[in-house]
């Protein structure tokens, strides 16, 4: 029997804002196993790759197995992988900055082990015909894909045995295909089977093959037996039979076998993860004419408005650093800027991990995770700022029109001391984005509730008869004959409700926990803040929430023409929208268009984080106009939770944000969160009927399908009543206090 050469490698991405629980669970399960079973067994090779945030972890918490890195890698038995530093997409970031991410994890390895990686491990195996060009100028050889990807070029199972060479603009790089049926063996089949299939590759006369798994996944999937065990019988299989089946490095099979072809590949992304960028009405079309989704990862920021934003929020902080490396080559690199510049290329390195820009069915809750992408806002932020304080723009009133969301349509980006904001005409003439530069991050970090393809079963089984009777929601009036029971949810809101004016406050308090088939909603527009409705007068809370409500005009996502959009003097930016459009109602020959114009105007303010908006809704119509006009805001940062973060009402009663409910005649209120000495204050003129309800997705990750908190939906709301071209004038104010 011929002898063969295994290829054995391991991979671990620590995502930005992974709960520190879980990096303590990941390294005791996961990677001081895999370590501790190699250091036992000197016989095998292994590769390794671990991601930039897993690096700084090691070297924040763990000296001891970062020692034991360095002993394995100094003994010959592990060989270390470079790759992007976030675990970023590469090929879906400008080259200068795909070559940032390599070259950040090269340094990190030089300092930590003292050693240069000469390999790289690709995010998710997702393919960009330029990458031989970045990978060659970051000094790496080599990288792998799953055989998949050769297959969609063409190639067989047979042209896969060992590695391949593929170039872009005269840069060469090797790719070793990784071997799909291997990796559906492991763990899932003994280990005496894995040695059988490897037996009969090597009697196949096949050279080479190349494996890698992945330690959260081995881990997940070895829970009951521990994953220590299961690579222990690995590990003494393969010393067992290492005078036919040999573990080697990358390198050292290069040296042994070189490539023995040339290859080009399109661009690839797994088609298992690609299916879900699709919605589910494509994948039932595509699944009638049995048709495979060939789509790159970027089909996800088609369906992702959320990914999106947060992709060209990235390139566009690129920019701006690299404005920053001009501006220091011009002026001359000091020790000051080369800090900054420093600073805020390891900022945008963070900022552009791939974490949470997808998501995948039962794999990565990715973009519906609000850490994950509150995490990448704020590392946007932080480089943006590293910038703006070089530069000397952190004082500058800046309002830039331009297409910032490669949606072929403008927005306007307003920059103040304070804030940076995102006004999307286009969308309801709605605030998307809104950044304070004291505490990073995006305050409208929200997630539409979309219909997912795993949605289905859910639905399906919520179908069936149910075996005992769900306890039904409860809807609690204050009046004065009836008192909200002081029960332990209600606690917070309902203290000394003796105070409470008679009907002022609805509070719809779930009797139990709501089944999860229960909280699966769906909304019909992307998610915005400062989104305008005609609500008909069927509209409740319930509906409200649901996304079932009744719009009676046209203006929630429709277009706005921007009248002005610029800076006023040196303390004010300026943002002047109109729309005129139909409101819709019952009339005496049925439904009836009204001809209704609202014009907003948004002031941002050089001395404090605050905005006001200033509303005109004015009938263009000779008959009158009579609906219940509201405005909505979603806010969010990471989906916190607890008795920390409430919203603070006007008479200083606090209401957890999981709760749903109504509250009449309000002038203001406050989202408060404790933990960060952060308010989000709300200000009208006008009274207002406040209604809000929390924003939560029913995702499917890696422990099964779960509720997702986003953020707290408020609406403010005002009954109008306008004859012919007659009008009426709201106003309110946004402003953001940090207590520090």
């Amino acid at each position: 029997m011929n002898e063969i050469g295994l290829i054995l490698g391991f991979h671990l991405h620590l995502p930005q804002g992974m709960p520190r629980a879980r990096w303590d669970w990941l390294h005791r399960a996961a990677l001081r196993p895999m370590l501790d079973t190699l250091a036992a067994t000197p016989g095998p090779r292994v590769v390794l790759h671990l991601s930039g945030a897993t690096w700084s972890r090691l070297a924040g918490s763990e000296p001891t197995t970062l020692q034991r890195i360095r002993s394995l890698v100094g003994g010959k038995q592990l060989e270390l992988l470079g790759g992007g530093w976030s675990g970023a997409f590469l090929g879906g970031l400008p080259d200068r900055d795909a070559l940032s991410q390599l070259q950040l994890t090269a340094r990190q390895l030089k300092r930590r082990v003292g050693v240069m990686p000469q390999g790289a491990w690709l995010t998710h195996g997702a393919w960009d015909p330029g990458l031989p060009r970045t990978l060659s100028r970051a000094g790496l050889s080599h990288a792998f894909l799953p055989d998949d990807a050769f297959a969609a070029a063409g190639m067989l199972p047979h042209d896969l045995d060992g590695p391949v060479l593929t170039e872009r603009e005269g840069s060469t790089l090797t790719l070793f295909p990784l071997d799909g049926s291997l990796a559906a063996m492991i763990p899932a089949r003994p280990v005496p089977e894995v040695i059988d299939y490897m037996r009969r590759r090597a009697r196949a006369d096949l050279t080479v093959t190349t494996w890698f798994g992945d330690l959260e996944e081995l881990a997940e999937k070895t829970r009951k037996s521990g994953l220590r065990t299961w690579l222990s019988q690995l590990m003494r299989k393969l010393t067992a039979n290492e005078h036919w089946l040999r573990t080697m490095f990358p390198t050292q099979v290069m040296q042994r076998l070189p490539p023995r072809r040339r290859v080009y590949l399109p661009t690839w992304f797994p088609p298992a993860l690609a299916e879900s960028a699709l919605a589910p009405g494509d994948v039932d079309r595509l699944s009638e004419v049995q048709a495979v989704p060939a789509a790159g990862w970027e089909a996800f920021l088609a369906r992702y408005d959320e990914a999106n934003r947060l992709h060209k929020a990235l390139l566009r902080v690129s920019r701006e650093v690299q404005r920053l490396r001009a501006h220091l080559r011009k002026t001359g690199l000091d020790d000051d800027g080369k800090r900054a510049l420093e600073k805020a290329t390891e900022a945008l390195c963070r900022a552009g991990s791939s974490d949470p820009l997808w998501h995948a069915q039962g794999r990565w809750m990715g973009v519906y995770d609000p850490a994950m992408r509150q995490a990448a806002w704020s590392a946007v932020v932080e480089a943006e700022r590293a910038c703006n304080l070089v530069l000397g723009e952190q004082h500058a009133m800046r309002c830039e029109r331009a297409d910032h969301n490669g949606d072929g349509r403008q927005e306007v980006l307003v920059r103040t001391p304070h804030v940076a904001a995102m006004v999307e005409p286009e969308l309801g003439g709605a605030l998307t984005e809104l950044a304070l530069w004291e505490m990073p991050g995006n305050l409208l970090n929200t997630m539409t509730r979309r219909q997912e393809l795993y949605h289905d079963s859910l639905l399906r089984n919520a179908m069936l008869p149910a075996l005992v009777d769900e306890e039904p929601e409860e809807v609690i009036t204050n009046t004065e004959d009836s008192v909200p029971p002081q029960d332990p949810g209600a606690s917070l809101l309902i203290e000394d409700d003796d105070e409470y004016e008679s009907g002022r406050w609805d509070l719809i308090q779930p009797g139990g926990e709501l089944p999860l088939c229960d909280r699966l909603q769906q909304d019909r527009r992307v998610r915005t803040s400062f989104a305008d409705h005609f609500l008909g007068a069927e509209t409740t809370l319930e509906n409200l929430w649901r996304g079932q409500h009744a719009e009676e005009g046209d203006f929630t996502h429709g277009a706005y023409k921007v009248l002005n959009a610029e800076t006023q003097g040196q303390d004010v930016v300026s943002v002047h929208l109109a729309r005129e459009g139909l409101v819709r109602q019952a009339g005496s020959k049925g439904v009836e268009e009204r001809l209704v114009q609202v014009t907003k105007q948004y002031t941002f303010h050089r001395v404090q984080a605050r905005i006001d908006v200033r509303y005109e809704i004015s009938n263009r119509y000779h008959s009158p106009v009579r609906s219940t006009f509201a405005v909505e805001l979603n806010l969010g940062l990471d989906g916190r939770v607890g008795d920390a973060v409430a919203i603070k009402l006007d008479d200083g009663r606090s209401i957890p944000v999981t709760k749903r409910g109504k509250v009449e005649s309000i002038r203001q209120l406050a989202l408060v969160d404790k933990a960060r000495q952060l308010a989000v204050r709300l200000a009208v003129e006008q009274p207002a009927t406040l209604w809000f309800y929390p924003v939560e997705c029913v995702v499917a990750g890696r422990g099964g399908l779960e509720t997702v908190y986003q953020g707290p939906c408020l609406l403010l709301s005002w009954p109008v009543s306008l004859w012919g071209e007659e009008r009426v004038r709201l106003d309110l104010s946004l402003a953001v206090q940090l207590q520090r």
